[in-house]
């Protein structure tokens, strides 16, 4: 199984593979904001939010954290949205750093600290 990810320095999911840049890119995130499970994007110093991660025709979308993460991430801060970047409404099922994407998701929304967030790693399989 391969996987497409960003920039895989501390770890990769457990299968292992081959990684690409095209998933994610710290640069394009935006500071200051977060996004709760139903698209709404508030103010908060500090937290970043990632742009739209394609996830699209995938099952599970993994995080790799720096290794100073704690236990995974929190889907109350995270959004599945469409093919039109519009809120599908469906709140993420996470364990720990495995996101099960939901069918008729093609993109994700991550929020977290903006020190985690940096240094976050995003792989789907293809």
């Amino acid at each position: 199984m391969r996987y497409y990810g960003v920039k895989p320095i501390n770890s990769t999911p457990s299968a292992g593979g081959n990684f690409t840049d095209d998933r994610y890119d710290p640069a394009n995130n935006t500071e200051n904001k977060y996004v709760d499970n139903n698209g709404t994007i508030s103010n908060y110093n500090g937290w970043s939010l990632t742009d739209f991660i394609d996830v699209e025709g995938v099952d599970t979308a993994y995080v790799s954290p720096s290794t100073s993460w704690g236990s995974g991430i929190d889907s109350q801060y995270c959004c599945a949205y469409d093919a039109n970047k519009e809120p599908t409404r469906v709140r993420l099922t996470i364990n720990g750093f495995a996101i099960t994407i939901p069918e008729g998701t093609s993109y994700i929304r991550i929020s977290e600290t903006t020190a985690r967030i940096n240094s976050m790693k995003v792989f789907v399989p293809v």
